[in-house]
C-alpha cells in the first residue's frame, strides 16, 4: 500500500481560456508526484519539467500495488493523473483497474461530496505540524525552478496523509490494510 500526492500548476487538468473555445491542455501540468510506502517514513518523489517522465515513473512505481491512499485523491489526484496520462500518451499500469483507492477525505466525509477542509486544515484540526510552503504557491515555486521546495511540500503531504490515515484507523473509521 502506498500513499501518494501530486503537485500541479492549477486545479484543472484542462482549461478553457476566457472568452475562447480553445482548450489549453499544457498549462496545468503535474510537476511532482510523491509516494510513501505505508511501512516507511521515507517518501520518493518524481518531479521536474518533464510531465511525461513523471507520469511514467509514477505508473512504474505503482505497477505492483493493490492499494493507493490519498487525500481528496479521487476527485483531484487520480482524475488529474489519468487525464494528463492520456494527453501525454502514457500507458497506465495494468493493475490500475483493480487498484483499491482509499480517499481519506471520503473516509472523513463519507456521505457527501461537499466536505470542507484541505489537507492543511486537517493538520490544524488534528495538531499535525507542517513546515513546507502551501500548495497554492506551487506555480510560483515552479517559475522559480525551486524543485527542492516543491519536493519538500509534496513529501510532507504524503507524510501528513499517512498520519491522518493512521488516525482514521485508530478511530475505527478504516480497517488497517
Amino acid at each position: 500500500m502506498k500513499i501518494f500526492d501530486i503537485e500541479t500548476l492549477g486545479l484543472l487538468p484542462l482549461e478553457k481560456e476566457k472568452n475562447s473555445d480553445e482548450i489549453i491542455i499544457k498549462s496545468n501540468k503535474i510537476i511532482a508526484i510523491s509516494l510513501l510506502d505505508i511501512d516507511s517514513d521515507s517518501p520518493i518523489s518524481f518531479y521536474g519539467d518533464d510531465e511525461k517522465k513523471i507520469l511514467e515513473q509514477f505508473w512504474n512505481a505503482v505497477k505492483n500495488e493493490t492499494t493507493l491512499v490519498g487525500f481528496n485523491c479521487i476527485a483531484f489526484d487520480i482524475s488529474f493523473i489519468l487525464i494528463r496520462s492520456l494527453l501525454n500518451g502514457v500507458r497506465i499500469s495494468d493493475n490500475f483497474k483493480n487498484l483499491k483507492i482509499i480517499d481519506i477525505r471520503k473516509v472523513i466525509y463519507p456521505y457527501t461530496d461537499f466536505g470542507v477542509g484541505r489537507l492543511r486544515d486537517f493538520c490544524h484540526y488534528l495538531s499535525i505540524p507542517y513546515t513546507s510552503k502551501d500548495g497554492c504557491e506551487m506555480k510560483k515555486l515552479y517559475e522559480e525552478k525551486n524543485w527542492e521546495e516543491i519536493k519538500k511540500h509534496s513529501e510532507e503531504d504524503v507524510l501528513i496523509t499517512k498520519k491522518i490515515y493512521e488516525k482514521c484507523v485508530s478511530c475505527n473509521m478504516l480497517n488497517e490494510e
